[in-house]
C-alpha cells in the first residue's frame, strides 16, 4: 500500500540519517536516551540543544459538519466554553460524517538559528511532515497553518488575513496551505526559549506569536496570549496546566509529563448574507504533554468547532504520538 510503503521508507531514511532511535527497551541499560524521572521545570520540558530532533505517528482526520450556527444579534453569540467544560470533552475522538483519514510521520528539528520574514531571529525549529500524498512537505512559518484555520474561523477578515499572510508565503506553506493538512498546536518555527516562557515567531511582526509555556508550570496555572493584535483585537490562545502524571507512547513511558491544554478563540465572524450579517464563533482546542528530559511526547488537537454546539465534532483532528528521538 502506498501509504504504509512511504510511512516505512521515510522512518529508514530518518533514522541513517539523523541517527534517530525508533522504539525503547523496557531495559533502560539497553535504550540510553529512555528518560529517568526528573521534576518537571520549563527549562527540561523541552531540551533545545541544536540537533535535537522528535518523530511523531501522526494521524489527521478530517470530516463533513453541519455550518455555523448563525446569530442576528451579537450579544447572542455564546463564548468560547470554559477549561473545565472542555477538560471533560479529552479523550473523545469521535468523528463527524464521510471522515477521510491521512497517516504519516511528524518531525520536529533544532537546526541553527534562524530569521523570520519579519525580522525576528531564534533558534530554527524545522517541522517537516512525511504522508501518503507528499514525500516530504516542510512548513516554513506555523502562521501559514493559522491564518488557513483563520480564514475558514473569519471570512471577514480574509482581505486583511491576505494583506499580512501575503509576504510571508513560500511554496512549502502555500502547498500544506492548499491541502490544509497541517497540525498547528505542536509546532515549529522560530523558536524561544527565556527565563520567562517558550514561544515562536512569526512573519508578520516582531512580536512573539505562540506561546507554549510559561515559567509557571505549576498545576492549574492559566495564562492567555494574544494573537496578532493588529489583525483583530478578539483572537486569544489560552492554555491550563493540566498536571503531572505517568505517559506512555510508541517510544516508551514517562514520569513526571506535564499535560497542557490549550484553546483558540478566533474571536467573533461575521457573514453577510442577503438577509444582512450574521454572527458566529468557533474555536480550536488541544493538548501537547511535555516529559522532563525529552519534550513533546504527545499532542492532540481539534479543529473549528461550533461554539453554539461545544461538544460538537468539529471539523477535523490531528493526533500525534512520539515514536523517535535524535540528536547530532
Amino acid at each position: 500500500m502506498k501509504t504504509a510503503g512511504r510511512y516505512i521508507a521515510a522512518l529508514v531514511a530518518l533514522s541513517l540519517s539523523t541517527g534517530l532511535v525508533i522504539g525503547c527497551s523496557e531495559d533502560e541499560t539497553k535504550c540510553p536516551v529512555c528518560p529517568g524521572t526528573p521534576a518537571p521545570t520549563m527549562d527540561n520540558l523541552w531540551p533545545n540543544d541544536d540537533g535535537n530532533s522528535w518523530t511523531f505517528d501522526w494521524t489527521r482526520r478530517r470530516w463533513e459538519t453541519d455550518r455555523w450556527t448563525l446569530y442576528e444579534n451579537p450579544g447572542d453569540v455564546p463564548a468560547v466554553p470554559s477549561f473545565e467544560y472542555i477538560e471533560g470533552l479529552l479523550g473523545d475522538e469521535s468523528t463527524g460524517t464521510d471522515a477521510d483519514t491521512i497517516s504519516g510521520i511528524f518531525r520536529l528539528e533544532f537546526d541553527g538559528t534562524c530569521v523570520g520574514d519579519s525580522g525576528a531571529t531564534g533558534q530554527c525549529l524545522v517541522e517537516t511532515i512525511y504522508d501518503e500524498w507528499d514525500d516530504d512537505i516542510t512548513i516554513v512559518s506555523f502562521e501559514s497553518v493559522f491564518f488557513d484555520r483563520l480564514r475558514m474561523a473569519r471570512p471577514d477578515l480574509e482581505g486583511a488575513i491576505s494583506s499580512l499572510a501575503g509576504r510571508s508565503k513560500t511554496p512549502a506553506d502555500i502547498a500544506a496551505i492548499r491541502v490544509a493538512r497541517a497540525p498547528l498546536i505542536l509546532h515549529g518555527g522560530v523558536w524561544e526559549k527565556t527565563e520567562d516562557y517558550i514561544g515562536t515567531y512569526g512573519d508578520v511582526n516582531t512580536l512573539l506569536a505562540w506561546k507554549f509555556l510559561e515559567s509557571d508550570i505549576s498545576t492549574g496555572h492559566e495564562f492567555t496570549f494574544q494573537f496578532i493584535p493588529s489583525l483583530a483585537s478578539d483572537i486569544f490562545i489560552h492554555c491550563k496546566v493540566l498536571g503531572r502524571g505517568t505517559v506512555e507512547t510508541g517510544y516508551g513511558k514517562y514520569e513526571n509529563a506535564v499535560g497542557c491544554l490549550y484553546i483558540i478563540d478566533h474571536g467573533m465572524g461575521t457573514m453577510e448574507l442577503v438577509e444582512g450579517t450574521r454572527y458566529f464563533r468557533v474555536y480550536n482546542y488541544g493538548t501537547i504533554t511535555y516529559a522532563p528530559g525529552i519534550g513533546p511526547v504527545l499532542s492532540y488537537e481539534r479543529m473549528l468547532i461550533d461554539a453554539t454546539v461545544p461538544d460538537g465534532p468539529g471539523h477535523g483532528d490531528h493526533r500525534m504520538n512520539l515514536i523517535g528521538t535524535g540528536s547530532d
